[in-house]
């Protein structure tokens, strides 16, 4: 597990990140980060998710 600095949409913050051998993927988001985010909108068609 590595502790990683990340910033999205100019809101800095730190998060932790297992490190697995995935080709084609840049990050898999898991439900434990997804859910400090609170309530979000997602719109598959776009690829988009939207969240306060």
């Amino acid at each position: 597990m590595h502790q990683v600095q990340m910033k999205l949409q100019k809101v800095r913050f730190s998060t932790k990140f297992f490190i697995l051998p995935f080709e084609g993927y840049d990050v898999v988001l898991g439900t434990q980060w997804l859910r400090t985010l609170g309530p979000i909108q997602w719109d598959f068609e776009k690829l988009q998710m939207k969240f306060f």
